[in-house]
């Protein structure tokens, strides 16, 4: 049996180098590409969009965006835009957002139907995980089925 190689740090900074490249690859592409919000929600004190970007070639790439809000050092008010990079997949831009359970307790504004059962079944894992903990935590704002998150939707 062999032993394991770490990666070494010339390694990790080749492979950076590669990932710095290639995003800003898909940069450009994305620049002109057709952009549609497939997916928001809205919470206290910011929002998150998923946009998909269509290139004229038709590649398709997926960016989180959103506003959060926070407090500065004299407790005012500071709201925050922000992007991740894009992915090219909407499972993979969901798992990018890394909300766990706490999805359950934001209000869905839109979803393209060509995503819904995976949300869906994204919804049904967060539910299935849900503890007492988090019932108690969350009261109110957790929904009892997967039916009642997908109600809060505003068509």
């Amino acid at each position: 049996m062999q032993a394991r190689q770490a990666i070494t740090d010339a390694d990790r900074d080749l492979l950076r180098s590669i990932l710095k490249q290639d995003n800003e690859r898909i940069q450009n592409e994305i620049a002109d590409a057709t952009a549609e919000i497939v997916f928001e929600l809205a919470f206290e004190g910011g929002g998150i969009e998923v946009t998909q970007f269509t290139t004229a070639e038709g590649k398709v790439y997926f960016r989180n965006s959103g506003t959060s809000m926070r407090l500065d050092d004299n407790d005012d008010e500071e709201w925050v835009d922000w992007q991740s990079d894009p992915t090219t997949s909407f499972e993979g831009a969901l798992r990018d957002l890394k909300m766990g359970r706490d999805i359950l307790c934001i209000s869905p504004i839109r979803l393209h139907r060509d995503y819904s059962e995976l949300v869906r079944r994204h919804i049904e894992a967060a539910l299935a995980e849900v503890t007492s903990d988090d019932r108690e935590r969350m009261g109110t704002s957790l929904p009892h089925s997967v039916e009642g998150w997908f109600s809060r939707i505003r068509h």
